[in-house]
């Protein structure tokens, strides 16, 4: 911790205002420290792992088709979805999943 605030202290004293500086510092200690962004914004630990989404909706049949392996192309065929929409469903719900 002492470290950051040598750090904050020398960049504030070479001219950097002092809210840069602070920002920089706790970046590079929360980089350090292993946190990531996630796409929601929020700020999580690296090993903190996510929860995974509740199956609801065609998700339930497109996860249980993608562990048979079924091609893509089939189960939209099969659920009658365009293949956009099945990867936006694949994508939101990490599937497959082992539920």
């Amino acid at each position: 911790m002492n470290e950051h605030i040598a750090k904050i202290r020398q960049m504030v004293e070479s001219g950097i205002p002092f809210e840069n500086a602070y920002f920089n510092a706790w970046k590079e200690m929360r980089d350090e420290e292993g946190y990531v962004r996630k796409t929601n914004e929020k700020i999580v630990k690296k090993t903190q792992v996510s929860p995974k989404i509740k199956l609801i909706g065609k998700a339930e049949p497109i996860n249980r088709m993608m562990k048979m392996n079924i091609p893509e192309d089939q189960i939209a065929e099969i659920l009658q979805l365009k293949i956009s929409r099945l990867r936006k469903i694949v994508d939101k719900f990490e599937l497959p999943q082992d539920v």
